[in-house]
């Protein structure tokens, strides 16, 4: 006696063997599919003796990320690692970018009219703080 099916004695699509159910698969693949989701199948590893290390190896990466792949079209965008939070370093520039105390508060208080917030409480950022942590007006 012979038996005839008509499905493979062996499946080897991993995606089969996922234990979502099929509606929930069906969602993933549509919202992936939506315009500008990102796809997150690649990852870049970068790796070093110390944190600070990494983050700026990630830091120098991105140059070379968007002249070979982000230019080609080969990626849309990426993410690295010293995003969030930069090095040390990249942090120690960007505060040397910005403008001294007193015309970052001017600033502040000029681009804050018509706003919600109040622009006493936001001057912590701006001035210098008391032991407790609070603005000094």
């Amino acid at each position: 006696m012979a038996l005839a099916a008509h499905r493979p004695w062996w499946d080897d699509d991993l995606a089969h063997m996922n234990p979502l159910p099929p509606a929930v698969l069906a969602q993933d693949r549509q919202l992936r599919q939506a315009p500008n989701a990102p796809e997150v199948g690649s990852l870049l590893v970068a790796s070093g003796a110390t944190r600070e290390e990494v983050l700026e190896m990630a830091e120098s990466l991105r140059p070379a990320a968007r002249a070979r792949w982000q230019a080609a079209g080969d990626i849309g965008g990426f993410t690295l690692v010293s995003d969030y939070p930069p090095s040390a370093a990249a942090q120690t520039r960007r505060r040397a970018a910005l403008p001294e105390a007193p015309r970052l508060r001017s600033n502040s208080m000029r681009h804050s009219q018509g706003c919600l917030f109040a622009p006493t409480r936001s001057s912590r950022s701006c001035g210098t703080s008391n032991k407790r942590g609070r603005a000094n007006r």
